[in-house]
């Protein structure tokens, strides 16, 4: 079992305003996050596979 694949912040698309999400369906397991962005707050729906993930999203 090998590392997690990591994202790919150019796949970053809008779906409607204040709504992205970051999807590649060309690899296996690859983590679908989804960004809401609010007046005062931002929602991300799942960092990803892991901390490290999460770390290059939020950098």
């Amino acid at each position: 079992m090998g590392c997690p694949p990591t994202i790919r912040l150019e796949t970053l698309r809008s779906i409607a305003e204040g709504v992205s999400v970051i999807d590649d369906p060309r690899i296996d397991y690859v983590p679908n996050i989804g960004i809401v962005e609010g007046s005062r707050a931002i929602l991300v729906v799942d960092t990803g596979m892991g901390p490290a993930i999460g770390r290059l999203l939020f950098s």
